[in-house]
Parts: structure tokens; C-alpha cells; sequence
């Protein structure tokens, strides 16, 4: 017998406002919460963006997946629009990279770090 996993999304329509500036279809509503960094020894010159309510409590759920515990969360901007920062600086990345698997990107931390305080600056 098969086990079937439904997964639902609890995010509406009315969630979604136009984005004006043509780069991206959508833009979310503004939500409170962070952009963050975070490595792993393991991909030295790896970095991964991402965005969370709460930094500390997605790196920990990082490290349950590692037996080593050895994620780092390098940094953490505080934004009342991470959805829309997030966006930005995974767009931002994709560009100067030189590589990128998802949301981790091979580049260093400071390079990451630049690109979200120059959108948070803007």
C-alpha cells in the first residue's frame, strides 16, 4: 500500500499585490521578519540566503539535520519586508555567483552580506 502526502499551501490569492517594476510577476505583502545568511564547514565557499520570521529557529532546524551541528548563521537583516528583500537578493546573487544550486550560492559571506544592505539600502 502506498502512503499518499497531500501538502496544502495557506497561501491565497489576496496574499499577492502587482509588482510594479516588471522584474518579478507578484510581490507578497510586507511581512515582518529577516533575511539571513547562513554556511556550513562542509561548503566552504558556500553561502545560503533565505528569509525567516525568526533566524535562530531556522538555524536550528539546520543543525538537526547535521550530526555535527555545524551550521552558522552569519548574518541576520531585520526587515518589515523579507519577502520582498529575500526576492531581491536571490536575484542579486544569481548574478554574480559563480555557481548556485537553489538558494546556496558559491560566494563568500561578504560578498552576500554587500548585496543585502545595498537592498535594504535602496
Amino acid at each position: 500500500m502506498l502512503n499518499h502526502v497531500v501538502f496544502s499551501s495557506t497561501i491565497k490569492p489576496s496574499d499577492y499585490t502587482k509588482h510594479h517594476t516588471g522584474s518579478h510577476p507578484y510581490e507578497k505583502k510586507k511581512r515582518v521578519g529577516c533575511v539571513y545568511i547562513i554556511t556550513n564547514p562542509a561548503w566552504p565557499e558556500w553561502v545560503k540566503i533565505g528569509k525567516s520570521v525568526n533566524s535562530k529557529k531556522r538555524l536550528k532546524g539546520f543543525n538537526t539535520g547535521s550530526p555535527l551541528r555545524d551550521y552558522k548563521l552569519e548574518y541576520t537583516l531585520e526587515t518589515i519586508n523579507q519577502d520582498t528583500v529575500e526576492i531581491k537578493a536571490l536575484r542579486e546573487a544569481g548574478k554574480v555567483a559563480e555557481d548556485q544550486n537553489s538558494e546556496w550560492f558559491k560566494m563568500s559571506v561578504e560578498d552576500a552580506k554587500d548585496i543585502i544592505d545595498n537592498i535594504k539600502g535602496a
